[in-house]
């Protein structure tokens, strides 16, 4: 059970921190080579994506793992 949290904070702070460094990439001039998040990048679904879904995919698996 330690090993599923610390597992799921850790995807949790690489998501956001794959978030941060993909924006200042793109603000570089480099592309993002993932072609889902390539269709919705420049969209406001790119954070609904990385900063809201996911980490509420994360909280589920930590609910249901718990219960």
């Amino acid at each position: 059970m330690i090993f599923l949290r610390l597992m799921l904070i850790a995807i949790g702070v690489f998501n956001f921190a794959d978030y941060v460094v993909t924006l200042q990439a793109l603000e570089a001039g480099f592309m993002e080579d993932n072609p889902f998040m390539d269709a919705i990048i420049h969209t406001p679904w790119s954070a609904t994506t990385k900063l809201i879904l996911i980490p509420c995919s994360l909280a589920a698996i930590w609910l249901v793992e718990e219960g």
